[in-house]
């Protein structure tokens, strides 16, 4: 759920801060967004394989580590406006990868150490908390996004994704 609660702040203020601090045309933005989606099936197909050669704790705990640099990779724009577009693909594409990735290992572990009696409540009380945390963190994040601004709400983001690897230490 630190995860999403990560998330839930850099969605209340990504697509602000490309739009309108960054000035990307909302049609290039969606063309982006479209051509990054090759990162969630990359992160699918790849999950597995490197969840078993590696294993799948260690698997996520790689992907927890690519999710801050993703998520700084979007606000880096500022430094460099002119790669805001290419900057926008790579962070998308990394955080598709980084999605599939997590989800599918830490869905192996909990299908691995849950009792076939207790999966349903299991799986159910997993996803209302952490489906509970995105949308929490989106109202948290759209409230900063209104009083500290974008980039301040990214920074807060890529803070709260780093914590997510200390749980897996």
């Amino acid at each position: 759920s630190v995860n999403n609660a990560a998330a839930g702040l850099y969605q209340a203020a990504e697509s602000w801060f490309i739009l309108k601090d960054l000035g990307i045309a909302p049609e290039l933005f969606g063309i982006v967004w479209s051509l990054s989606a090759v990162g969630g099936v990359v992160g699918a197909v790849v999950a597995p394989g490197l969840g078993r050669r590696i294993g799948p704790l260690r698997t996520m705990f790689v992907a927890s580590l690519l999710v801050p640099i993703n998520f700084a990779i979007i606000p880096l724009s500022v430094l460099a406006p002119e790669m805001a577009l290419v900057n926008i693909w790579i962070s998308f594409t990394l955080f598709g990868i980084t999605l599939g990735m997590l989800s599918v290992n830490s869905s192996s572990v909990i299908a691995m150490i849950t009792p076939d009696e207790l999966m349903a409540r299991v799986s159910s009380t997993r996803r209302a908390i952490t489906q509970g945390m995105l949308l929490l963190a989106g109202v948290v994040g759209a409230t900063l996004l209104a009083t500290v601004g974008a980039l301040v709400t990214l920074w807060m983001a890529v803070g709260v994704a780093l914590l997510q690897c200390v749980f897996l230490l």
